[in-house]
């Protein structure tokens, strides 16, 4: 008993350094968005190609962070992408608005106003004494979405949050999915907020 206790405590221990590793930031990811940058300024008249290359850069970047990240599976990103392109399509038709730079920065405002789920959350009529909620998504917009319904007298006990990690064994005992005191693939995935906000609140973990 105490044997296996030991390896499953070891294993967690791999397990939490190799994920820490993995999520730190590396100055190598930075590289696309400089060249990108750097393009708009070294060939003035290749803008057309220039401005294809960057929305690849965003999109594969994008991708990357949904899928390798956080570890969801989603369309969300696409629907960002294309409240920003009918931005950017919409200002050039009806205002003549071409500068492509600016018109980036606005496709990247429009999609975030119009992509913030605690906005619609906020007006959703609801009595907090006989409302639970379930919320299935990216970490921050789960903790987002339950501090606007705390704020509106729910519960933490009564919201209900899908925790994502990388599951292998799927028995509790490989320790890839542990989230502080819980591994996921056996104590979840779906847990009470009251027992995920403070691991959530932990950064990296």
């Amino acid at each position: 008993m105490a044997a296996s206790e030991t390896i499953g405590a070891t294993a967690r221990e791999r397990a939490t350094d190799y994920l820490a590793k993995r999520h730190r930031f590396r100055l190598a990811e930075a590289l696309p968005w400089l060249i990108a940058i750097a393009v708009f300024f070294i060939f003035p008249t290749r803008m057309t190609f220039g401005s294809q290359v960057l929305v690849m850069v965003m999109f594969a970047l994008s991708l990357d962070l949904i899928l390798g990240y956080a570890g969801i599976v989603t369309l969300g990103h696409a629907a960002f992408f294309g409240v920003g392109a009918y931005t950017v399509g919409l200002a050039a038709a009806r205002l003549d608005w071409t500068e492509p730079i600016s018109g980036l920065f606005a496709a990247a405002i429009a999609a975030g106003l119009v992509g913030f789920v605690t906005e619609p959350l906020a007006r959703v009529p609801l009595d907090p004494q006989r409302t639970t909620a379930f919320l299935c998504g990216p970490e921050p917009m789960m903790r987002f979405s339950a501090a606007g319904l705390l704020g509106r007298g729910m519960a933490a006990c009564d919201i209900r949050v899908s925790l994502e990690r990388d599951m292998k064994c799927g028995i509790g005992l490989c320790g890839h999915c542990q989230l502080g005191p819980l591994l996921v693939c056996r104590d979840g995935p779906v847990v009470d907020y009251a027992h995920a906000q403070p691991l959530l609140a932990v950064r990296e973990l």
